[in-house]
């Protein structure tokens, strides 16, 4: 019987797990990646909200977070879609490590770092458009997804993390920019449009509470890597403008339908623009050149602290309020020379 709703039932036979929601007055093989074997052990861990699964022959499974069952009721199975409920998800230490193990090394799979979407379908959906939308607290919409379309309950993952940013073009790698951010704690609404009905709930995304540093220092860290990862953005897109200028002076170079004074302003605004661009992004040919501009200065913060969990130092904060500065005067030169 499950600790949180009574009438939920899990019961382990020889041929698979079954489950009842109506308090074992119907019941259904639980398939979500789950195979027809004996089922001999079922254990609770009650912090994690799952159910660990022992079987013979197939080892161990867990069903991570047995909220979405919980919430379904027997009442509602007549609906076309219900949303189901998941626990709050909680934004970890993206951390990596590099091993070597042998060949009879097992390593069972975390579960996924994702958000997970929920929701229940009375039948399967065949015919029309179906997709999810996801909305921040302001209502802005961040994400579309594929939705699930089969019968059932359907989980749907989101990794909740930003596109890259979208950095200056150069000869230089940014290895630094080559990953977006996570996306912020809050309230994130979620919509199923199916055909011409919407359909949508609300999810959590926390802290983790485990993480060493206060919730303060890590909003200050989410509010610096969002302000580099945007002038990144402001700065590309001041030098794809300077580019486009380039590209099409190249192509009207010495048009002998110009005159004199128009192709030699063209050449003139040119060159002004490409000494502009040396200024903001490093253009050596090469692998390490030792070339730092502002595009690399820029990089460097957005790396360095998107790479750790905790506080910006204060060099750092103050570092970006002197680029974002420097990135305002270059979009200023910019726009006077067009506006010339």
């Amino acid at each position: 019987q499950d600790l949180k709703n009574p009438d939920l039932l899990y019961l382990g036979t020889e041929f698979g797990l079954y489950i009842s929601i109506d308090g074992g007055g119907a019941w259904t093989r639980f398939t979500g990646n789950f195979p027809k074997v004996p089922v001999h052990h079922l254990v609770f861990q009650e912090r994690e909200n799952d159910l660990v699964v022992a079987t013979h022959g197939r080892g161990i499974f867990i069903i991570d977070d047995l909220t979405p069952l919980q919430s379904l009721k027997s009442d509602r199975l007549d609906e076309d879609l219900v949303f189901l409920d998941s626990r709050p998800y909680k934004i970890r230490s993206s951390g990596m490590q590099q091993s070597f193990n042998g060949d009879d090394e097992f390593i069972g799979s975390n579960p996924p770092g994702a958000l997970q979407f929920s929701y229940y379908m009375k039948k399967r959906h065949i015919f029309g458009d179906m997709f999810m939308e996801v909305y921040n607290e302001k209502g802005e919409k961040i994400k579309t997804l594929p939705s699930g379309k089969s019968k059932g309950i359907n989980r749907v993952s989101w990794m909740m993390r930003m596109k890259p940013p979208k950095v200056p073009a150069s000869r230089q790698l940014l290895g630094q920019a080559i990953v977006g951010p996570t996306y912020p704690p809050g309230d994130y609404t979620v919509k199923v449009i199916k055909g011409d009905k919407t359909y949508e709930h609300k999810y959590r995304v926390d802290y983790d509470e485990d993480s060493p540093h206060s919730i303060a220092d890590r909003d200050l860290r989410q509010e610096t890597m969002m302000k580099a990862y945007n002038l990144l953005g402001e700065l590309g897109l001041i030098t794809r403008q300077i580019t486009d200028f380039t590209d099409a002076a190249k192509k009207l170079a010495d048009n002998p339908k110009l005159s004199k004074k128009t192709n030699k302003l063209i050449s003139e605004t040119s060159s002004e623009f490409s000494k502009l661009r040396e200024e903001m992004v490093a253009t050596k040919k090469g692998g390490i050149t030792g070339e730092v501009k502002l595009r690399e200065k820029i990089g460097d913060i957005y790396g360095n602290v998107m790479g750790y969990e905790g506080r910006p130092t204060q060099t750092q904060v103050d570092a970006l309020i002197y680029l974002e500065n420097e990135v305002s005067k270059n979009k200023e030169k910019v726009d006077k020379i067009f506006s010339e």
